[in-house]
């Protein structure tokens, strides 16, 4: 980020890291967005993760994308009962496992 380039383009940044060393990034990142208006690309199996650093979401299943739009229409969606970390993957994997591959929806 030496260069401050307009895109990030990031394959599952978290994986293999500690809880201080995600906590980091994610600061890392969010701070790069906001302060220099900066678009993320991220590649990530653990939504949690990123509901909190992008505005919009593509979800793909095997390779087929199945929902395209906002963090909070994926939200509205997937219905989890709270935003508690697990209980959104919850409901994202139920939601998930019913999408037919395909089309997208909105």
């Amino acid at each position: 980020m030496l260069h401050r380039p307009r895109l990030l383009i990031l394959d599952e940044p978290f994986e293999g890291m500690d809880l201080e060393a995600i906590a980091e990034v994610q600061d890392t990142l969010q701070q790069y967005r906001d302060t220099h208006k900066g678009s993320l690309l991220i590649s990530s199996h653990q939504l949690h993760r990123v509901l909190h650093l992008c505005d919009r979401l593509i979800v793909l299943n095997q390779g087929h994308t199945v929902f395209e739009g906002t963090t909070e229409e994926l939200l509205q969606q997937i219905q989890p009962p709270s935003l508690d970390t697990l209980e959104v993957e919850r409901a994202y994997l139920s939601w998930l496992r019913r999408q037919p591959t395909g089309g997208a929806t909105r």
